[in-house]
């Protein structure tokens, strides 16, 4: 699950385009509930439980619901419609460091 994970990191990281897939892709997926948005969302996670992501890092606890990040990042996302124009990997690690400091 984590190589998998990484992987999809990887390709929706990679500097193909600016803006190529950013917060408001990630919003509008999130919001009607996309399978990508939650996939996205588990992969920007697992990654953080090993590494930094745009410097940032979190302590996600192992209890937590992949749909309680969805709604983490939903709200956050919902509360920050000036950031949606930044890439949606580093919102989402902004979102889940704020929510789960170490």
């Amino acid at each position: 699950m984590l190589r998998l994970s990484l992987i999809i990191t990887l390709l929706f990281a990679s500097p193909v385009r600016a803006g190529f897939f950013d917060g408001n892709f990630l919003h509008e997926g999130c919001t009607s509930k996309n399978l990508l948005c939650a996939g996205y969302i588990a992969a920007i996670s697992d990654v953080m439980d090993e590494h930094t992501v745009y410097g940032w890092s979190a302590c996600v606890p192992n209890d937590v619901m992949l749909s309680q990040l969805g709604d983490i990042v939903t709200r956050w996302l919902d509360n920050n419609p000036q950031k949606r124009h930044l890439a949606a990997n580093s919102l989402v690690a902004q979102a889940l460091a704020e929510a789960f400091p170490c």
